[in-house]
């Protein structure tokens, strides 16, 4: 695979992970993941979930927090991508999260979840 057809493949993925991010389910959005599971945000926050109902439960708090912080949409710019040998790819972004006023705030910004 070119480096063009992987960048277009993760792009579609992270695309999708945003039609259902916009959603608010956090079943959906738990369903991206898998178990064992380590996320670290760009605040430093590093969150382990050992299984399927502490990972839904983790995004069920994060959408109920940004809910209550009136975040309303999300997307992403600057995705980068890298080749890391044939079947593995390494991808960077910048997040950024919407109010319903449209004004946006990259996901540095926002508060540690525990």
């Amino acid at each position: 695979m070119t480096v063009q057809e992987l960048s277009k493949e993760v792009c579609a993925f992270v695309e999708s992970y945003v039609r259902v991010f916009d959603t608010f389910d956090s079943a959906r959005i738990a369903a991206f993941y898998h178990v064992p599971c380590v996320t670290v945000r760009a605040d430093g926050c590093v969150h382990y979930r050992s299984n399927e109902e502490e990972l839904r439960s983790f995004f069920q708090k994060v959408v109920d927090t940004y809910r209550q912080q009136a975040w309303r949409r999300f997307r992403f710019r600057d995705l980068e991508v890298a080749a890391i040998g044939a079947r593995s790819a390494l991808a960077s972004l910048d997040w950024e999260m919407l109010r319903g006023d449209a004004i946006a705030v990259s996901a540095d910004a926002t508060e540690c979840l525990h």
